[in-house]
């Protein structure tokens, strides 16, 4: 399952479950503003959801870009 992929490649305990994504979902180039797209880590597809729905959260940010 793709939890099991990234806890391997730089993340760690990711759950075989749902992430909310930041995007809306947008259907047929309409947005509908009251769901999100969702990531599956364990069957490693992506669905929409109603923004009410309880799932897991990966915050992430950009990375350093210093220069040295």
């Amino acid at each position: 399952n793709s939890a099991s992929w990234i806890n391997l490649n730089g993340f760690t305990n990711m759950n075989p479950s749902n992430y909310w994504s930041s995007t809306t979902y947008a259907s047929y180039g309409r947005s509908t503003s009251s769901q999100a797209w969702v990531v599956d880590m364990k069957a490693g597809t992506s669905k929409s959801s109603g923004k009410n729905s309880i799932f897991y959260v990966l915050p992430v940010r950009s990375g350093d870009n210093v220069k040295k």
